[in-house]
């Protein structure tokens, strides 16, 4: 059985009850589940809460719910130990997280990168796929260290480039989609500790909200009608690339 799981907690400092905030009219947690649930392969879709107000509304939007200890719901406990607490909870073949916070995601992306973990599995055997984006700004180039009143490469005199051209890809990881083999997730103690790979998505579809700017961001996008025509057919996108 292939599992969504959606790790929603009520405790946000940066945007305070953002997962329950109203997008578009509808809770951002429900953008969540419903494109779980639209999937191919999903067979069915939990919410990790300890928040009885977002497990109302994961009920009403057709989602299961398992609540979590509070201390696994803090800013400082590692959504990892929430993973392993879901694992231990409901059993699944393969696990697979969808962030609340990505309300532009499609049900492709959750498609292909499930499809990712498993095709790769023959070849490479990945634990863990995620979707990453081509990073806006590669660090190769812009990325600088404060040393006394100078500024240097943050990657040495010897990793810099003069011209962008020359610079190694770049890949910024999003949390669209994550789908890992669950003896991985028990076994391990962070996402990078086995073979990793990724699965590209477009730029538009790659916004992750967590501060009142970011809401306001997906506020203005969602009310763009040329935006929603962006989604709306799906973009065919290709295989998914090793990160």
């Amino acid at each position: 059985m292939i599992i969504a799981f959606i790790f929603a907690r009520g405790g946000s400092k940066g945007l305070p009850g953002k997962n329950i905030k109203v997008l578009d009219g509808k809770p951002l947690l429900a953008h969540a589940i419903e494109c779980a649930a639209a999937s191919q392969h999903v067979n069915k879709v939990v919410v990790s809460t300890e928040s009885f107000d977002i497990a109302q509304v994961a009920y009403e939007t057709g989602a299961d719910v398992i609540f979590r200890p509070d201390e696994l719901a803090t800013d400082e406990s590692p959504e990892w130990l929430s993973w392993q607490h879901a694992i231990r909870q409901i059993g699944c073949d393969m696990f697979v997280s969808v962030p609340a916070t990505c309300p532009m995601r499609m049900p492709q992306d959750i498609d292909r990168t499930i499809e990712a973990l498993g095709r790769q599995r023959k070849d490479g055997q990945p634990s863990l796929v995620a979707t990453v984006v081509k990073a806006p700004a590669n660090p190769y180039y812009v990325s600088t260290v404060q040393r006394g009143n100078r500024i240097l490469p943050a990657f040495g005199r010897n990793e810099a480039r003069h011209r962008r051209q020359d610079m190694p890809e770049v890949f910024n990881v999003v949390g669209l989609c994550y789908a890992a083999w669950p003896q991985y997730i028990m076994q391990s103690t962070h996402m990078f500790q086995g073979h990793v790979a990724g699965v590209e998505v477009p730029q538009e579809r790659s916004l992750d909200i967590d501060t009142a700017y970011d809401f306001m961001v997906a506020e203005g996008l969602m009310a763009n009608k040329n935006f929603k025509m962006l989604l709306d057919p799906p973009l065919i996108m290709p295989e998914a690339k090793a990160v």
